[in-house]
C-alpha cells in the first residue's frame, strides 16, 4: 500500500442516509376530484386520524381539519363530488365539503348501516354506486369476503346487489372466498382472491336489464398466480401478476379470446428485482403504479424500493403509454419490518385521480412514533410527473442513532426513546449492506425492528448495541464461516441490545442470539442490581474465530461494590452453564489500581487476535481518566495494563474506547480545549501514544466516541460546528509494525448540518465509517438520521486525480467513454480519465502444487491493491457461471492459481474487480 501525505485524501463516496422511517408500513390515502382533494389517514403512536387536505389549481396544498379520530377500517374520496366514506365499526359514513376546506359531516341518516357482525375492509366510490367489501369480525374464522354494491337516489342509499367468489374447502366444504383487493368503477367490479388463484368480474347488465353477475371468473396460467391488487377500466383490467422473478402487470381485455372472455393481452410493465407485489390505480385514461420493496425469506431483509410508474393514452399494451417512473416519495424502502408486515387487503397505499396522485407512508410500529408522510404527485405538460409536494407529520424524538455498532456489513441502530410500546421502551432497528452487481457496494436494505420482549415504559431499549459475526471455528478464503441461523438476525449474528432504563435504571441486556430459544436471551448479572447502577451503560461483543467462542462484555458505571459508584465491569460467555446461556465467567469491580467514578462508562472487547477487553474510567474533576486492559477469557480481575490521561492532556480521557487486533483508541472529548484521540498498541500499551488531533471546528467534543475498524479509525465530534457535528475517518498506515508508528492519515471529515449532532455515536466497519446524528431534521423533526461514507482506494485516488463531479466520479460512470467503468478500469490498473488506457488482465496456464491450473496476475491498479476485490467466475460451457476460487498472492503483480480439477476437458473464465463482498457474502475472491 502506497503512504498517504494529504491533508484531506479521499473523496467519499456517500451512503444513502437512514432513518426509522424506512422500516415503516403504508398509510392509507385517497384522491378526488382532479387531484385538488386528498385524505390522509396521519399517524402518531397508537392514534390514527383521517385528516382532509385541498389546493386551489396548483397552489399549495393546506391541511384542513381532522374527519374522524375514530379508528377507520377503509376510506375512499369520491372521484366526481368532494365527498368522503370512511369506515367505522359497522357504518359507513358520509363528509362533504361545501366550501373550501370546509367538511361537512352528512349525518347518520345519509349514511349506510351494515349489518350486525360486519365491517368493511376496502370501500370504492364511482359517482352514486359503491362498493364495499365486508366481513365477519369477532370470530377466529372468518367467513370470508362479501362485496356489497349500493347505489343512491337522492340522498340515501340502498344495497342493490352483493358479488363474491367461492372455494372449496377440505374441511369447511364450500365457502366464500377473502378478497385481496376490488376494482369499481360503477358499472363493473372485480375481485382479486387473497392468494391470487382467481379474479371475478361482474357486470351491471350481466344477469339482466340492471341486475349484477358473474361475466367471467378468469384464472391464472398453469403454476403461475395473480398478486394483491388489480383495477378497471371500461373494457380493460389490469392485474399484478406472477410469481419469483416473473412479475408485473398484466392487462386483460373483455371479448379478447372470444365473445365474453376476459383475456390476457400481455405485459404492460415487468417488475424489477425486489418487488413484491404492485398497487394498481385507474382512473379515466390514465394508470399508476406502486411497487413495494419484497421481503427475502433467506436473508430477512426487504429488497427494492418504493417506486410509481404513470401511464397515459398510448401504443402499449391495452391501449396505455408509458409516462414516468419515480421514487414514490422521500422514505425510500417502505414495506414493514422483519417481525411486522401489514395486510395489504383494503389499504390504499396510493390513489390517482385525473392529473393528481398521492402515495402514503407511516411507521406504525415505532421506530419515529409520530412519522407518517405522503407525496402529492402532478401531471405537468412540460416535465411530465412531479411530485410537488410533500406533507409530513413532526414526529417525535426517539433518540434514533444515539448507539451505533456495525461489523461484517451489518448495521445496528439504537433508537431508545421510541414510545410504541410505551414512553421510551426504545427498539433496535437493522440494516445490511450488500454489494450490488454493479460494484458501487452502497445498497443498505433493512434487515428488521428489534424490541424489548419484556418491554417497560422508561427502558430505554437500544441505549447501547454491539453486533458480531461468530464463526464455528472454521476459517476459509480469509472470512469466518458464520453459524446457521434460526433466529430473526441474518447470517448468525450476534446482537446485544442494552436497556439501561430498565427497573429503576439497574438496566438489563439482552443478546438476539440464533441458538437460543425464541431466538433472544436476557442476560442476568447472577446478583441483585442496585437501582442506578446503570448495568448496560456500555456493551461490547467478541468472537475468538478460533473455537466459535463470544464473549459479552457490560459496563455498570453506577455499581457500589468498590465504592459509592465506583463501577464495575461484566463479562459473560455464551454457552457457559449450558447450550445457548449466557453465563457470568467474572464481575470486574473497579481495580485498586484505577481510582475515581464510573468505572465501566465505556468499555470494548477483540477477541481475533490479542483477547483483550478494555474499560474506562473517565476524567472528572481533574482528576486524570484512565483506561484498564482485562485478558478477555480467564477469571483475572487484576488489569495487564493501565494507561492514564498525562498532564497537559485534553480533558474527557476515556469518555469513549476502541479496540482492534492491534490497536486501541481513546477518547478525550477536550471539555475547555479541542479534543484528541489517543492511540496505543495493545501488544506494548505502556509506549507513548501517537495523537490524533482534530480538524479545524471539530474543537471540544472531538473524541466523544471512536471506532476501530482495522486499519481504519473513525471519530465523532457531536458538538462541533456549534451542534452541527462531525465525522473523521482516518487510515492508520503501518500496517505490519503494530507499534506507536501508526502514522494515521485523515481519509475524509464531515460536518453536520444545523444541530443535528453528527458524530453522537458511530460505527466503523473496514473501509465504511458511520455516524449518527439524533438531532436531524432530515426524516423528521428531530427524527435522526445515520450517515454513512465510504473511502476506500478507488476514491482516494479518484481525488488525487481530480474525479470530482458526480457525472465522473461515480464507480460506474464512463467519462472517457471507453466502455469501461470507473471500478473496472482503475481495478485493472488503467485510466478511467484516458481512453487510451483500459488496463490489462491475463489468464495464462501453469502448474501450481505440481498441478495443472489456470493462473492469472493481479493488475497493478492506478493507486494500490488494498481494499479491492476480484470477482472471478467459471463455466464448462458458458451456459451457467459459478465462483472460482483462486489460491496465492493478494498484492500486485502476485500470481493467483486455480487447480484444475481432473477429467475437465475445457473450462471457462471471465473476472470483474469490485469493492469487497466481506464475511458471509458469497463471491470474495481473495482475503485482506
Amino acid at each position: 500500500m502506497l503512504p498517504l501525505d494529504a491533508a484531506e485524501i479521499a473523496r467519499p463516496f456517500p451512503l444513502p442516509d437512514l432513518g426509522a422511517s424506512q422500516q415503516a408500513a403504508p398509510v392509507r390515502v385517497a384522491m378526488g376530484a382532479g387531484g385538488s382533494r386528498a385524505l390522509v389517514e396521519e399517524v402518531s403512536g397508537d392514534t390514527r386520524e383521517v385528516v382532509a387536505y385541498s389546493r386551489l389549481g396548483t397552489a399549495a396544498w393546506s391541511r384542513d381539519e381532522v374527519l374522524s379520530t375514530s379508528e377507520v377500517s377503509a376510506m375512499d374520496l369520491q372521484q366526481a363530488t368532494a365527498e368522503a366514506a370512511l369506515g367505522v365499526g359497522t357504518e359507513i359514513r358520509f363528509y362533504t365539503e361545501f366550501f373550501a376546506g370546509d367538511w361537512v359531516f352528512n349525518g347518520s341518516t345519509a349514511g349506510v348501516e351494515l349489518p350486525a357482525g360486519e365491517g368493511s375492509t376496502i370501500i370504492r366510490l364511482a359517482g352514486n354506486s359503491m362498493a364495499v367489501v365486508t366481513e365477519p369480525t369477532g370470530i377466529i374464522l372468518s367467513g370470508g369476503s362479501l362485496v356489497r354494491i349500493h347505489d343512491r337516489d337522492g340522498g340515501s342509499w340502498s344495497e342493490v346487489a352483493t358479488a363474491e367468489l367461492e372455494r372449496d374447502d377440505p374441511v369447511l366444504g364450500t365457502v366464500r372466498a377473502s378478497l385481496a383487493d376490488i376494482a369499481f368503477d360503477g358499472d363493473r367490479l372485480a375481485v382479486l382472491v387473497s392468494g391470487g388463484d382467481a379474479i371475478g368480474v361482474f357486470g351491471r347488465n350481466a344477469d339482466g336489464a340492471g341486475a349484477w353477475g358473474l361475466e367471467k371468473e378468469i384464472t391464472p396460467p398453469p403454476g403461475g398466480s395473480f398478486g394483491s391488487s388489480l383495477a378497471i377500466s371500461g373494457d380493460r383490467l389490469m392485474v399484478a401478476s406472477g410469481t419469483g422473478d416473473d412479475r408485473g402487470v398484466d392487462v386483460h381485455l373483455r371479448d379478447s379470446g372470444g365473445a365474453g372472455e376476459w383475456g390476457r393481452a400481455g405485459r404492460l410493465l415487468t417488475l424489477p428485482p425486489g418487488i413484491a407485489d404492485a398497487e394498481i390505480d385507474a382512473t379515466g385514461e390514465r394508470l399508476m403504479v406502486t411497487g413495494y420493496p419484497g421481503f427475502n425469506p433467506a436473508s430477512f431483509t426487504l429488497e427494492g424500493e418504493s417506486t410509481v410508474w404513470f401511464y397515459g393514452p398510448g401504443a402499449a399494451v391495452g391501449g396505455w403509454g408509458f409516462e414516468a417512473e419515480r421514487p414514490a416519495g422521500n422514505f425510500g424502502f417502505r414495506s414493514g419490518s422483519l417481525a411486522f408486515f401489514f395486510s395489504r387487503a383494503g389499504y390504499g397505499f396510493a390513489d390517482l385521480s385525473g392529473l393528481g396522485a398521492v402515495t402514503g407512508f407511516a411507521a406504525p410500529f415505532g421506530g419515529e412514533a409520530g412519522l407518517w408522510e405522503v407525496a402529492f404527485h402532478r401531471r405537468d405538460g412540460d416535465f411530465g410527473w412531479i411530485v410537488e409536494e410533500q406533507a409530513a407529520g413532526e414526529g417525535r424524538a426517539g433518540d434514533f442513532a444515539s448507539a451505533l455498532a456495525a461489523d461484517d456489513h451489518f448495521l445496528v441502530v439504537g433508537n431508545p426513546r421510541d414510545d410504541f410500546l410505551g414512553g421510551s421502551t426504545g427498539s433496535v432497528l437493522l440494516w445490511e449492506m450488500r454489494v450490488s452487481g454493479s460494484g458501487d457496494g452502497q445498497t443498505l436494505l433493512p434487515a428488521g425492528r428489534l424490541v424489548s420482549p419484556d418491554a417497560a415504559p422508561g427502558q430505554l431499549f437500544g441505549s447501547a448495541v454491539a453486533v458480531v459475526l461468530p464463526s464455528d471455528g472454521l476459517i476459509i478464503g480469509g472470512g469466518p464461516v458464520p453459524r446457521a441461523s434460526s433466529s430473526g438476525i441474518p447470517g448468525g449474528r450476534l446482537v446485544a441490545v442494552a436497556a439501561v432504563g430498565d427497573n429503576g435504571a439497574r438496566g438489563a441486556v439482552y443478546v438476539f442470539d440464533p441458538d437460543a430459544p425464541g431466538g433472544c436471551v436476557r442476560v442476568d448479572p447472577g446478583e441483585v442490581l442496585a437501582g442506578a447502577d446503570y448495568f448496560g451503560a456500555s456493551v461490547a461483543l467478541a468472537a475468538t474465530g478460533f473455537d466459535g467462542s463470544a464473549y459479552l462484555v457490560v459496563g455498570a458505571p453506577g455499581d457500589d461494590e468498590a465504592g459509592p459508584n465506583a463501577g464495575a465491569v461484566y463479562v459473560f460467555r455464551r454457552d457457559e452453564g449450558g447450550s445457548s446461556a449466557w453465563g457470568l465467567t467474572r464481575k470486574i469491580p473497579r481495580p485498586a489500581e484505577v481510582g475515581g467514578l464510573s468505572f465501566g462508562t465505556a468499555v470494548a472487547a477483540e477477541g481475533e487476535l490479542t483477547g483483550r477487553i478494555a474499560a474506562t474510567r473517565p476524567e472528572r474533576s481533574g482528576d486524570p481518566g484512565q483506561v484498564a486492559l482485562f485478558p478477555l477469557t480467564g477469571t483475572s480481575t487484576t488489569p495487564s495494563d493501565v494507561v492514564a490521561g498525562a498532564a497537559g492532556d485534553p480533558d474527557g480521557f476515556g469518555a469513549s474506547v476502541a479496540l482492534s487486533r492491534f490497536v486501541m483508541a481513546v477518547g478525550a472529548t477536550g471539555d475547555s480545549a479541542d479534543g484528541q484521540v489517543h492511540l496505543y498498541s495493545t501488544l506494548s500499551p505502556a509506549t507513548e501514544p501517537v495523537v490524533v488531533a482534530p480538524e479545524a471546528g471539530e474543537g471540544s467534543s472531538f473524541g466523544t466516541r471512536v471506532a476501530l475498524s482495522f486499519p481504519f479509525l473513525t471519530v465523532g465530534s457531536p458538538a462541533a460546528g456549534g451542534g452541527a457535528g462531525a465525522m473523521s475517518s482516518y487510515l492508520l498506515q503501518d500496517l505490519v509494525t503494530p507499534s506507536a508508528s501508526l502514522d494515521p492519515a485523515l481519509l475524509f471529515s464531515r460536518g453536520g448540518t444545523g444541530t443535528e449532532a453528527l458524530g453522537e455515536a458511530v460505527a466503523a466497519w473496514f473501509m465504511y465509517s458511520f455516524a449518527g446524528a439524533p438531532d436531524s431534521n432530515e426524516f423528521a423533526i428531530d427524527a435522526g438520521r445515520v450517515r454513512g461514507e465510504r473511502a476506500g482506494s478507488y476514491e482516494i485516488w479518484a481525488l488525487g486525480e481530480g474525479l470530482v463531479a458526480d457525472d465522473q466520479f461515480h464507480p460506474e460512470a464512463d467519462p472517457d467513454l471507453d466502455g469501461r467503468p470507473n471500478l473496472v478500469e482503475f481495478g485493472l490498473g488503467g485510466i478511467p480519465l484516458s481512453a487510451s488506457s483500459r488496463g490489462s488482465f491475463e489468464m495464462f496456464f501453469g502448474e501450481y502444487a505440481l498441478s495443472p491450473a489456470m493462473r492469472w496476475t493481479v493488475p497493478l491498479t492506478g493507486y494500490s491493491r488494498e481494499w479491492l476485490d476480484f470477482l472471478v467466475e467459471e463455466s464448462a460451457a458458458m451456459t451457467s457461471w459459478s465462483l472460482g476460487h483462486f489460491s496465492g498472492g493478494d498484492d500486485p503483480g502476485e500470481t493467483r492459481s486455480y487447480l484444475i480439477p481432473s477429467g475437465d476437458d475445457r473450462r471457462f473464465y471471465r473476472f470483474s474487480p469490485r469493492y469487497p463482498l466481506l464475511g458471509g457474502q458469497s463471491g470474495r475472491d481473495s482475503g485482506l
